[in-house]
Formats: structure tokens, sequence, C-alpha cells
């Protein structure tokens, strides 16, 4: 993957998606263009993130397309990492093919990956690249509620694709095109919703909370109804030593990219 051209022009940051049990569902994949206004090659940058993340093998136990985002259950979830271990060290010939074989395999039976494209040119280009179906791909609220996307997403909700929209509409999404959504991105900051559920019988986009900063607000998003949160708890009071909290220079330096990926701020 690091060979391909496409990746010089890009920068990748990762979340994890985590559950109620703290499990990792899901990998948020956040792509920066080198530049705002960059538009690097959406065909060269999809066939680079499907050498890590390919397609599911048919009549594999692994699916993304499940709602609400749930790999299966812990003993098949272990199946299917089992065969994929196998598979790596049948393929280790050598180290090289070991070391590939397995960042391929494990990355394809670990869990799905959510595509953050933090660029409109780059987002435009992949959605009309028509992206295989196993990835899935995050739209911002503006561009849902933007009639001229309508089609594409449509398309590409027929075709099989696992849509979430981004943040909180400022006008009503077309009732066709919500349905295109699975799952909506919501920042915790803008989360109105109550703890009472809707009507029996009302399609929910079901909510994945960002924003989330400590345990305390993992919990509450869980309590308003989230099926999962974006990030670890980085704010949870560091450990104590002689009565004084210490967090290690290097471990501050780390968490502070993570939040800076989180908030999509560029590299």
């Amino acid at each position: 993957m690091q060979d391909n051209p496409v990746l010089g022009q890009v920068a990748l940051g990762y979340s994890p998606m985590i559950n109620r049990e703290r499990s990792v569902i899901a990998t948020r994949l956040t792509v920066f263009p080198d530049r705002p206004d960059a538009a690097p090659d959406a065909h060269a940058l999809l066939a680079a993130l499907q050498a890590v993340w390919p397609a599911p093998a048919a009549g594999s136990d692994l699916t993304i397309t499940l709602r609400p985002l749930d790999p299966g259950p812990v003993s098949q979830r272990a199946g299917v990492a089992s065969s994929a271990v196998s598979a790596v060290s049948a393929a280790a010939t050598s180290a090289a093919a070991g070391a590939a074989a397995a960042a391929a395999a494990l990355a394809a039976a670990s869990h799905p990956v959510s595509l953050n494209i933090a660029g409109e040119a780059l987002l435009r280009a992949v959605l009309a690249a028509n992206p295989p179906p196993h990835l899935m791909i995050e739209v911002p609220a503006f561009m849902a509620t933007d009639p001229a996307h309508a089609h594409a997403l449509q398309a590409l909700r027929e075709a099989g694709s696992v849509l979430l929209i981004k943040g909180r509409p400022l006008v009503p999404v077309a009732p066709e095109v919500l349905a295109c959504f699975s799952h909506s991105i919501v920042e915790a900051d803008d989360d109105r919703r109550g703890g009472t559920p809707p009507p029996t019988g009302m399609r929910q986009v079901t909510t994945v909370q960002a924003g989330t900063r400590n345990s305390a607000d993992i919990e509450n998003a869980f309590q308003r109804g989230a099926i999962a949160v974006l990030g670890w708890p980085l704010e949870d009071p560091p450990p104590k030593a002689n009565g004084r909290s210490v967090v290690p220079t290097d471990i501050q330096v780390v968490m502070e990219l993570i939040k800076g990926v989180d908030r999509e701020e560029p590299c």
C-alpha cells in the first residue's frame, strides 16, 4: 500500500468505533487531501484502500451491512479471526510475504471501515467512482440536503453501500435521500435526543456519537440510544502516583494528535 503514489497526496488518520461493551466494531478512516482544493485520483485511492480492506469473500461470516453496527456474536468473530490467522500462517513462506498477508487478512477479519473524506472535492470524486459496497461512506449533511447528490446517493445505496450522514442537517432531508442512510454521526453537543424512544414502526437512522471525551460522555451517549461512539475516552482522569496525576509526555503528544484527527484538523 505504501508504494501507491496516491498516498503521497493524502494524510490518513483513524479512530475506533466502539460499542456499549467497549469493543471495537469498526474503524473510522479519515482521509485528508494534502491541499484543501486537491482531488487526488479517487479510483487509485479506493484501490489502495482495498489492498488493506479487501471485499469479504463469498460466504464469509463477516458482514458490515447489519443494523445496528455489529460484527456478530463473539464466537462468530473468533471463528472469522481464526480462519484469517490460519490463512496468514499458510501464506507466510517468507518474512515479507507473511507480513503482507497478515496485514491484509487481519484487517479484513477484524472490523469494517468507514471512510471520512475530509475534502469535498475528493469526496465528490469518490462518490462518482462507484466505491465498492464493503467500504462504508460518510456524507456530510450539507451534501445530503443538496438535490444535486440525490441520484448518486440512491445509486450507491441500491448497489449495497452503507452510507452514514455526518452532522445535523440545517434543512430537512428528502425522504427518498434519508432512506439511503443506515446511520448518522452526530456530535455530542448537537445531540438533542431525549430518552423517549420513537413511536413503534417509525424508521430510525441509528446514531453513532462523536465528540465523547470521557467515560461519562460515552455512557450518556448510550443512555440516549447511540449504537456506538467514535474514539476512546481520552479525557478520563489519568493514573496517579504518590497522589499526583502522571501522564508521560509522549502519551500527551499522541492524545493531542488523536484529538486533532477527531476534529478533522489539517496535518
